[in-house]
């Protein structure tokens, strides 16, 4: 189920709302590539969709802007 959050516009606005937040792709995530990771909070029984690929809990990305872009393209409650 879509969850209807507001859109938002800046890592603040997306990390108030408390479902996801955008951490640094170093030391704890350490993904191959991008420069951060947009992550679901723990706890939250969110997830959102990558590329076709659904009920992500963490992605890496290439910049901010491109995280906004996933999380206002729609986060999902989740059944875990």
């Amino acid at each position: 189920m879509k969850l209807n959050l507001k859109k938002v516009n800046s890592k603040k606005e997306l990390e108030q709302q408390g479902y996801c937040r955008i951490d640094f792709n170093k030391g704890y995530w350490d993904y191959d590539w991008g420069k951060y990771v947009l992550v679901v909070h723990y706890g939250k029984n969110v997830c959102f969709e990558v590329g076709g690929d659904f009920g992500i809990i963490s992605t890496p990305v290439n910049s901010i802007k491109e995280a906004l872009n996933i999380y206002n393209n729609g986060i999902f409650k989740s059944d875990v």
